[in-house]
Parts: structure tokens; sequence; C-alpha cells
């Protein structure tokens, strides 16, 4: 049985539409008068971790609702409850969404050191600073396919490393296509398989920057009225490139041939190293 079929066995005879990316399937089910989310997952260790997160987190405003979880021949899955057809990139502009996901992120950080115990790893300031050294000399690597000039990864490379706090539970990835968003306005937020405990500045940084690119800069300032704090130009600058060198590194180690696609995103690197 693969995932299509899954989703079919379990909507009993109604409609299924997938959407989303990446390596979960993910399917929408019309069966009764109100629609789920089926979620089947790309391991049984992504099962588990996201399934430690709910369990760890239970509580947290914003957090999926669990109807069902299973394994069904080789396929690991859970049901959630239709978190909404919208997400923060995907509806017009809206600051009220924003809002709501800020807070999410600030009620999540606010949980505590013993919220996320059961989950092993997570991210250290020391941790951070070292990989960020690191980060620019793998680059180097691929700087041909990439175009990246020399100069632009020196200067990541002299750059300071961006400034972290005490680590908190974290979502890790809280981008705006992983804020879903319902009818009433309702925000939650989806994909927690890798919420790890971490400084709250890489959630909120890579929330900021990306709600900025992709939805716009109301929002952008929205969401950091709703967490009810900001990073100065300063110390967002250092985390701009770090998650820009981040992503950079993954699509060079994945993707075959020259990269030239991802130029905006080098430009935009070099502006915050300025």
């Amino acid at each position: 049985m693969d995932a299509v079929e899954l989703a079919r066995s379990l909507a009993h005879g109604g409609r299924i539409h997938e959407f989303g990316t990446g390596s979960n399937r993910t399917f929408r089910i019309f069966r009764g008068q109100t629609p789920l989310v089926l979620k089947v997952y790309s391991s049984p260790a992504a099962a588990r971790r996201e399934a430690r997160a709910f369990e760890a987190l239970a509580g947290l405003e914003g957090l999926p609702e669990v109807v069902e979880r299973a394994e069904t021949d080789d396929l690991t899955w859970v049901m959630l409850t239709d978190p909404g057809q919208w997400t923060l990139d995907s509806l017009p502009e809206s600051p009220s969404a924003a809002r709501k996901a800020g807070a999410i992120l600030k009620a999540l950080h606010s949980m505590g050191d013993a919220a996320l115990t059961n989950l092993s790893g997570g991210m250290t300031p020391e941790q951070i600073a070292a990989d960020y050294t690191s980060l620019f000399q793998r680059i180097e690597r691929y700087r041909g396919r990439l175009s990246m000039g020399a100069d632009i990864i020196e200067a990541a490379r002299r750059a300071p490393a961006p400034r972290s706090s005490k680590a908190t539970p974290s979502h890790a990835n809280p981008r705006p296509e992983k804020f879903h968003v319902d009818d009433q306005g309702a925000v939650t937020l989806m994909d927690w398989a890798w919420a790890t405990m971490a400084p709250p500045e890489w959630d909120f940084s890579l929330a900021f920057w990306t709600t900025s690119r992709q939805v716009g800069d109301r929002a952008a300032q929205a969401l950091a009225e709703g967490y009810g704090a900001a990073l100065g130009e300063r110390d967002l600058a250092p985390w701009v490139v770090y998650h820009i060198g981040s992503f950079l590194l993954r699509e060079a180690e994945t993707t075959s041939g020259r990269l030239d696609n991802l130029s905006p995103l080098i430009d935009e690197m070099a502006a915050n190293l300025v």
C-alpha cells in the first residue's frame, strides 16, 4: 500500500486532496461534515519525533490536534483536525494572522526548560557559533556552482556569529507556509518533527525574515508585535546570513548542476554583511 491508497482507504469513499511539500505526504480527507488532515510520515523515526513533541507541548495554543495515529502495513501516519486551507503566505497579507503566529512562538518559547527534555539533542549558543564558523568553510567547496564571489564567503567568515540566548523549546522551522489559518482566523503551526531546545532567536529570526520576504513587511512587523519583542537590525543581520548560508549549503549538497537561480539570496546575504 502506498500513501495515496492509504488516504483513499481512510476517506471511506470521500474525496482526498494532496497538498504541501517535503518528505512527508499530506492529504486533506473529506469524509462526513468536517475535513481531516492525514500525514503519512517519511519514516517511523519522524513519526516518533513529532509524537514526542506533541506530548511534551500539550496545551500549547496553536499545536495541531491529533485525532488518531497508527501504522498500516509499512506506513506510519497521523490524522489531525483540519488546521485550515490557508497559510500565512497563501493569504493576502494578513497582519492579524501574523500577529497570532508571533504569539504562538512566544508561548512556545515561554514553556520552560522541562517541556522538551524527552527530545534528544538541541542547539546551544556554543553549537550555533561553531556551526556558523564551519558553515562557510563547507560552502567554499560549492562556490563555483553557486556563482558566489570569494569576497562574500570571506566577509561571512569574518562576520560575527549570531548572538543567541539560553535555549528554550523551539519549532526549528517556523516559516510562513507552516502557519495554517482556518476560515475563522485561528492559526495552527504545523510540522513539529524537528522541535527541540534552541535559542529563541533561531525561531524568531527565521519566522520574521521569511515572513518579510515571502509575505510582506507589514506581516513581519505584526509577527514581531504578536511575539512582543524584536531583533534590532544589528542582531537580525547575522541570523539572516546564517539562515541563508544554511539554505545554500543544503541546496548545493542535494541538487546537481549550477545554482544560478539562488543569486537573489546571495545578494541578500551580501547586503546583510555590509
